[in-house]
């Protein structure tokens, strides 16, 4: 019987993992990329080269919905950057199936960045941000 290799891309808005295994309890991380490494994706959420202004006595503000967009951009950008490293890692670790776990927003971009022969991978998606928690716990929420 052939054992079946997931690969587990686990993203929030600021970092990204890749583990790969036959399930779960056996986990082992090839990738890990934060916000600060991705200088697209950390621009996008500082809004670094936005359009701000200054109020009466310095006070600073957005006009209509540019920190949402800049939310939206960042996003965006962090879930190119999380598939283009899936892509990479993909015929490597010979996987068979993809479970992706992030939040509602996040997943969101991540399924709008997914090309169709990846989506089709696609077995679980999780709506939850596992990324700041331990390793240990992973397992756990996997598979719950």
């Amino acid at each position: 019987m052939t054992r079946r290799t997931t690969l587990y891309l686990l993203t929030s808005e600021g970092e990204f993992s890749i583990y790969v295994g036959p399930g779960p309890g056996e986990l082992q991380k090839l990738a890990h990329r934060t916000a600060e490494s991705l200088g697209d994706v950390e621009r996008a959420f500082s809004g670094e080269g936005s359009q701000s202004h200054s109020g009466p006595g310095g006070a600073s503000f957005v006009v209509g919905n540019e920190a949402s967009d800049r939310e939206a951009l960042g996003r965006a950008a962090m879930a190119r950057h999380a598939v283009a490293a899936v892509e990479r890692v993909w015929p490597v670790a010979k996987a068979d199936a993809l479970v992706i776990a992030a939040g509602p927003k996040m997943l969101g971009a991540l399924r709008d960045a997914l090309p169709k022969a990846l989506a089709a991978k696609v077995t679980t998606e999780l709506r939850k941000d596992l990324m700041n928690l331990p390793e240990s716990e992973l397992a756990w929420h996997l598979t719950a």
